[in-house]
């Protein structure tokens, strides 16, 4: 954070050094002012019904981690396919409109599939972490196939390529909030901590990027999916509980 570069670099090397510097400043004091817009009303309402200071910062945690995992994955991943497109334009449009359709296939689907047993929120998180990473190596491995395709397979590639991580991550949103605690301000305090860490990683994710490759920004993505998964609960849920929460959502 010094104000001095090395004077033996480039200007453009200065000029970057300086933008960077920028960028971390804005999401320090972004990332200050959010903590105690979301602490301040906790530490006010300790003593009412329903406080569980550990309960609470596990579902914090969890959230948090959904937050930062799906924008860094997505950040990755849409970098990794631009090779593949060859246009900043048509990658963007194409893969996050792929990312976030299968994302909301997967939360579309995850009420029977979590009702039914044949998920829950540990088997989920891991899922997205294994699937994000293999579709990493699939990507890597075929690419000098892939690359020679015309360009409208590549874009059709694109889209779908990220079909599998996406439906899973799609699921940990919706099922994580259908089983808070039904407690006054638990969903809006825990939407906003999902939406606040998100933000934080998309401002880190070109400077992570410039440390670690895009490829390292997805296995960071996919440690936070770990940590999701870990500190989860493994039981199903039931609709009630499904149905208050869309309820007090709306």
């Amino acid at each position: 954070f010094s104000d001095r570069p090395d004077t033996k670099m480039s200007e453009g090397v200065i000029q970057s050094w300086k933008a960077k510097r920028r960028n971390l400043i804005f999401v320090g004091l972004f990332s200050v002012a959010s903590a105690v817009m979301i602490l301040a009303p906790l530490y006010f309402r300790r003593r009412t019904e329903g406080w569980r200071p550990p309960d609470l910062a596990r579902n914090m945690i969890y959230f948090a981690s959904l937050g930062a995992g799906f924008m860094l994955i997505e950040m990755g991943i849409i970098q990794k396919l631009r090779l593949l497109v060859g246009h900043p334009g048509y990658t963007l449009a194409t893969v996050l409109a792929g990312i976030v359709f299968f994302a909301g296939i997967g939360s579309l689907a995850s009420g029977k599939l979590f009702n039914s047993g044949i998920l829950t929120l540990r088997p989920a998180a891991f899922l997205a972490l294994l699937t994000s990473v293999l579709c990493v190596i699939g990507f890597d491995a075929l690419s000098p196939v892939l690359l020679a395709l015309p360009r409208v397979a590549k874009m059709a590639l694109a889209f779908l390529l990220p079909a599998i991580p996406a439906f899973f991550m799609g699921q940990l949103y919706p099922q994580g909030l259908a089983i808070l605690p039904k407690v006054e301000g638990e969903i809006p305090l825990h939407m906003s901590v999902n939406a606040v860490t998100g933000t934080i990683a998309g401002g880190l994710g070109v400077t992570l990027a410039q440390l670690a490759g895009y490829n390292g920004v997805i296995f960071i993505g996919a440690a936070f999916y770990f940590v999701a998964g870990m500190i989860s609960g493994p039981g199903p849920v039931t609709e009630p509980s499904r149905q208050a929460v869309m309820s007090e959502a709306h």
